[in-house]
């Protein structure tokens, strides 16, 4: 950590790697400005770092990747924490999302009322994240949910579009993610 500080304080500039695709969390605005939660907080800390903050946007599957090849100095993305990672330390928790799963409205199948019912579907989720995983490791691996009815989604803007197109029955992700969706009148 000692190293890693004196490098940043070198070399003048916090430079943060981000998946910009997962609103409110992170996004590109009307100005085409990275914006929302994370990018609020992280230009926050490096001012009080007195560090200006360069921001790269990085596929999340490969923000592991980029902090470890010395890329970028941190990354900061809605990551959940893996307390197996040994080449990451994580930071406070500062945010506890709650899971939800969205479908279309004209949705005709017969509604998934619990965890275990979302196996009988077409499943979406966005690549790495908790729901990935919950999916994988409470459904899939166990037998309870063929692997080809899983769908891995690299940004929440195609698995959207894919829910909407009915090639997936239901989207698993955070509850924050699910009501903007929601909100926008074509799924619930």
């Amino acid at each position: 950590v000692d190293s890693a500080w004196e490098k940043v304080s070198e070399k003048g500039t916090l430079v943060v790697g981000i998946s910009v695709d997962q609103p409110p969390f992170e996004f590109y605005n009307h100005e085409l400005q990275i914006d929302g939660f994370d990018p609020t907080l992280i230009r926050e800390i490096g001012a009080i770092l007195g560090l200006p903050v360069e921001m790269k946007d990085i596929a999340f599957e490969g923000l592991d990747d980029a902090l470890s090849l010395g890329l970028v100095d941190i990354i900061i993305s809605s990551i959940p924490v893996n307390t197996n990672s040994e080449i990451i330390a994580y930071s406070d928790i500062y945010f506890t999302g709650e899971d939800a799963v969205l479908t279309r409205l004209d949705f005709d199948g017969e509604e998934a009322s619990s965890f275990i019912d979302l196996a009988r579907y077409r499943i979406g989720v966005i690549n790495r994240t908790l729901q990935h995983t919950l999916i994988l490791k409470e459904l899939v691996e166990p037998g309870l949910m063929l692997s080809q009815n899983l769908t891995v989604f690299q940004d929440l803007t195609t698995a959207a579009k894919e829910l909407r197109e009915s090639r997936i029955d239901y989207l698993f992700l955070d509850l924050v993610q699910a009501r903007i969706l929601a909100n926008s009148g074509e799924t619930q």
